[in-house]
């Protein structure tokens, strides 16, 4: 048997959901990290495949630390590879 559309589109939105999720998590880990830290510049180095893969991952993760920290910590997140 094949999937139907209808499985494919429920198969989609959980891997969105869960990608959006990790994007979160990450980003929660990475603003206590600069809070921690409290430097006005720092450059996060991301790596793994999540990260590689997803063209969207990027945008979430800065988007959701900008929200949880405050404007005077500038980070940059870079691919260390």
């Amino acid at each position: 048997d094949y999937a139907s559309d209808f499985d494919c589109n429920k198969v989609k939105l959980v891997c969105a959901r869960v990608s959006t999720r990790a994007a979160f998590l990450v980003s929660a880990a990475v603003a206590s990290f600069l809070y921690k830290i409290k430097r006005p510049r720092t450059t996060v180095g991301v790596d793994g495949s999540v990260y590689n893969c997803l063209p969207h991952f990027h945008d979430l993760m800065v988007k959701n630390i900008e929200e949880l920290t405050i404007p005077v910590y500038k980070f940059d997140l870079m691919l260390s590879e």
